[in-house]
């Protein structure tokens, strides 16, 4: 028979365990789903991912899952909802919303929800907007049918797309950008060596692709004749064969070294961000039609 436990811990996962020595795959090839197996010699594990809302077409659930369920002795819940008593369901459902006194505005930064606020307004919408404190959730409501879309940046909302678990092409972001949220890599306060050294190291990717130059042909731009290649590459340029000493702690070298190694800014995208179906736009050259250009290196 099985045993449900209940426990306290808020945001535990679902845990099914049992003992048999036949493990069952957790995984059917070339399916979709939120279940992980962890196996010892004398014991297997599931865990599945927690699930706070579903739409009812969602059943029955993966035969992985079920056939996980079926051979566990005992099934460990965040909660039994079978047995938590009227007052706690209460409080719970008087948590899913915001009190009286209370609004979206108080649970996001006033910047996101001007923004919010204000497309509303040119749209002429009436939107209904609720916050949530991580993708996770957002995409829980989302496919339980609670809300009929969610806003992000468009990376962030394209690494989610991606990962989907109904495939990316059941999502569809749209075009529409409400607001423009630069991003790039942050350093500590006060640390003007490192940030100036990091900084660089971003610009020497965009720099690059302007020149051509990329992992594949920087070895061959070295005896290139062309002094900002080589100024830029850290090779002797000028009719006095100077190096340039960038003076932020770097070697001349600094921008050599960082395309043999990671590419141009071209290679990076195409390499971790256009399989995700993210495309460049403002995020290409200038001379593209974008804004991405690098001030002068000299």
């Amino acid at each position: 028979m099985k045993k449900t436990i209940r426990l306290s811990l808020p945001a535990i996962l679902i845990l099914l365990f049992f003992t048999a020595a036949m493990p069952a795959p957790a995984r059917a090839e070339g399916e979709k789903h939120f279940l992980w197996q962890v196996r010892t010699p004398t014991a297997t594990v599931y865990l599945l991912g927690s699930v706070h809302l579903m739409k009812k077409e969602a059943y029955p659930l993966s035969p992985v899952i079920e056939d996980a369920f079926a051979r566990s002795d005992t099934v460990a819940v965040e909660a039994n909802i079978n047995d938590i008593g009227e007052e706690t369901l209460a409080r719970l459902r008087d948590r899913g919303f915001y009190g009286e006194n209370d609004s979206i505005a108080n649970h996001v930064s006033r910047d996101t929800y001007a923004y919010i606020t204000a497309e509303a307004a040119r749209l002429g919408l009436d939107w209904e907007v609720r916050a949530f404190e991580s993708p996770d959730l957002i995409q829980e409501a989302f496919e339980a049918g609670q809300c009929d879309g969610w806003s992000s940046d468009v990376s962030q909302l394209t690494g989610l797309r991606s990962a989907y678990p109904g495939g990316a092409d059941a999502l569809t972001i749209l075009p529409e950008v409400f607001s423009k949220e630069p991003l790039g890599p942050a350093v500590r306060d006060g640390d003007s060596q490192w940030a100036q050294a990091v900084e660089w190291a971003v610009l020497a990717t965009i720099q690059a692709e302007e020149f051509g130059i990329s992992s594949e042909n920087v070895d061959d731009f070295l005896e290139s004749e062309d002094d900002a290649i080589r100024r830029f590459l850290g090779q002797p340029f000028g009719e006095d064969q100077t190096v340039l000493d960038p003076g932020i702690g770097l070697p001349a070298d600094f921008a050599y070294q960082v395309i043999s190694q990671v590419g141009n800014y071209a290679e990076i995208f195409e390499r971790h961000l256009t399989p995700l179906g993210l495309e460049r736009g403002v995020n290409a050259l200038w001379t593209d039609g974008g804004i991405q250009y690098v001030p002068p290196y000299r």
